[in-house]
């Protein structure tokens, strides 16, 4: 769920509240089929400023996103979302997917940047499930966007950004 805290900051405290947020920060939908990578500023007390988010398609990825994302930006840590319209959820964490984040990670990674969780949900809108790629775990369902105006600021909570493995591994 998000939690307006100041005019403009917007505190998404859970995997589900970010991946509603996508739209909003990438400034257009997100497309039913793409990889979206946020890029993470560490703030204070486990929370990180979102920096930059990018989305690129999945059966045609832009093999410069990971320069794009990082590019002019201090970020050190990402989080990559899957939005895929054909994923049944939980237990549809097929070898496309989690290969597709060990990509993006890869790449990340030439740029410094540690690829810290990974989410999948059908579409970025209210209502639909949100799982880990890596634990494949539910975590709820996307909710409903209830804020009037445009936040300037996202912060991510430790929920979202601390995950029981340190860093996205290709599975074995």
């Amino acid at each position: 769920m998000k939690y307006p805290h100041a005019k403009g900051l917007v505190l998404l405290s859970n995997p589900a509240a970010l991946v509603e947020s996508l739209s909003a920060q990438y400034g257009e939908p997100i497309a039913p089929r793409s990889l979206t990578t946020v890029l993470l500023r560490y703030f204070a007390g486990g929370w990180s400023w979102i920096e930059n988010v990018q989305s690129t398609s999945l059966d045609n990825p832009d093999p410069h996103a990971a320069c794009e994302l990082t590019s002019g930006y201090l970020g050190t840590r990402a989080i990559a979302v899957i939005v895929d319209a054909d994923a049944d959820g939980v237990g549809d964490n097929t070898g496309f997917h989690v290969n597709t984040v060990a990509h993006a990670a890869e790449q990340l990674h030439r740029f410094n940047v540690c690829t810290v969780a990974a989410y999948a949900a059908r579409a970025a809108r209210p209502g639909h499930l949100v799982w880990s790629l890596q634990t494949d775990t539910f975590l709820g369902t996307v909710p409903p966007h209830h804020l009037a105006e445009a936040p300037t600021k996202y912060l991510c909570g430790p929920d979202i950004t601390h995950h029981p493995s340190a860093a996205f591994r290709l599975s074995a």
